[in-house]
């Protein structure tokens, strides 16, 4: 991934996905890189998306910026699936599944069917749905666990 985004460092896209892809291995370095790289950022609509990411910029301002800059329903479309889609991985990163799901329903909606975020926005909920189903089988084992250990012994 890196040398995909060295090809073209002043692609929004290109330094957001080496984010979410290098913050699974050091997330406090990948956000330093991507605050470098919002830092010398030009005037393209994906900047907007990296601002919404390292939350430079508000939920409100984003959609601001979308109906300040969408004439068009196709290109509507298009940046709303990107928005949704950032967004909910901020959410899910933060843990917050609930927002996450709702807002990747929400990218998948639009039918940008074309965008990466469309297609990866059913991969995030598969592994936010692994990752809930998980966490609910082990807190199911500490309850029987619990209760097993309450239970008296009859000796």
């Amino acid at each position: 991934m890196t040398r995909y985004y060295q090809e073209d460092p002043s692609d929004p896209y290109r330094a957001l996905w080496l984010y979410i892809i290098s913050r699974e291995a050091s997330p406090s370095e990948a956000a330093i890189n991507l605050n470098k790289q919002y830092l010398s950022r030009n005037k393209d609509w994906g900047w907007i998306l990296v601002a919404l990411m390292l939350d430079q910029i508000s939920e409100e301002q984003a959609f601001q910026a979308i109906l300040a800059s969408s004439r068009d329903n196709n290109v509507l479309a298009e940046r709303l699936t990107e928005v949704y889609f950032y967004l909910a991985k901020r959410h899910q990163i933060d843990g917050d599944f609930p927002t996450a799901v709702s807002l990747y329903k929400l990218a998948i909606a639009q039918n940008v069917y074309d965008f990466a975020e469309h297609k990866y926005a059913f991969l995030e909920l598969t592994k936010i749905f692994e990752i809930v189903r998980a966490q609910q089988a082990e807190e199911a084992k500490k309850q029987q666990e619990e209760q097993a250990n309450a239970e008296p012994s009859d000796a």
